[in-house]
């Protein structure tokens, strides 16, 4: 068992790290800020860990272990580290994160954790909270530490995060937020096996339920069909592969769960207006910036 406030951190990682150590009328400490392209070994593990981190994830792939719980935490995730809480985070080859995250403690942070009873959310997917962790990257990055009238708009992002968040988590149930174990075990199990042959018999199989039961419960719960959120994971995990390497569209397809090529070109360009090929072009044609 580790010591308080002890860690164990394997990173293997292209870090920027923005030290601020900023307080802000004793009630908001802001520690750090910084963006991270993850190795294939980045793995930390802490235990009372006195912040609470909040972390988004860019592209990549990989798992958080919190206070006895497990999730796989994809693009367009976010995690929170809860103060204290005992946590054990690693990124997954061969498409580790990329991400960007910060760190803060206070009785201002403990209140707006209790005004949005978000004290025991720790994983909230898809959400649509960019530009809000981009405000943030960039506060963190400019602002003078020495300056207090630099960071007057600092608890208003961060209450505005809180807010959005829970406004995520509401809208989407937070699937592992729900009260119903059979349905954080369909978002669990299609999280693992996306990339493989996954049939409305297997998961139900899963959950001993019928087909029919169990998508008229993940529709009531989440407000899309176990099918919807599949073909989500598919979609987000090609995309990354689009990103991150040079592998042939037929082999992207293969490994994002589609057997036919044609359908999986076609699926994407109607979710993204551009065909897989295209979509490509167009992310590898941008400059590289520290942004999200």
């Amino acid at each position: 068992m580790m010591k308080m406030n002890q860690f164990l951190t394997k990173k293997s990682c292209i870090d920027k790290v923005y030290p601020i150590k900023k307080s802000l009328g004793g009630v908001l400490n802001i520690n750090r800020a910084g963006f991270s392209r993850c190795g294939m070994d980045y793995h930390i593990q802490r235990q009372d860990y006195p912040f609470y981190a909040f972390e988004y994830i860019i592209e990549g792939k990989g798992t958080l272990m919190i206070n006895n719980h497990s999730y796989s935490i994809t693009e367009g995730d976010v995690f929170i580290l809860q103060k204290n809480s005992i946590h054990d985070y690693t990124a997954a080859p061969p498409y580790p994160w990329t991400k960007v995250w910060f760190e803060v403690n206070g009785s201002f942070v403990d209140d707006l954790f209790h005004l949005y009873n978000l004290e025991s959310c720790y994983y909230i997917p898809l959400t649509p909270l960019k530009d809000i962790f981009q405000s943030i990257l960039e506060s963190c990055i400019n602002n003078d530490p020495k300056s207090n009238k630099d960071w007057d708009d600092f608890p208003l992002y961060l209450h505005k995060l809180l807010s959005s968040l829970k406004e995520s988590s509401n809208n989407k149930n937070s699937y592992n937020q729900c009260e119903d174990h059979s349905i954080r075990q369909v978002t669990e199990y299609i999280s693992n096996n996306f990339m493989k042959p996954v049939s409305l018999d297997d998961i139900a199989n899963e959950v001993a339920l019928s087909v029919p039961g169990i998508i008229r419960k993940f529709r009531k719960e989440t407000g899309v069909t176990p099918y919807q959120f599949l073909l989500q994971k598919r979609m987000d995990h090609a995309r990354m592969l689009l990103k991150q390497t040079d592998l042939t569209i037929c082999r992207i397809a293969h490994d994002s769960g589609f057997n036919d090529t044609y359908h999986f070109s076609r699926i994407f360009k109607q979710r993204f207006n551009l065909s897989p090929g295209k979509y490509r072009k167009k992310i590898h044609s941008l400059p590289k910036k520290l942004t999200l």
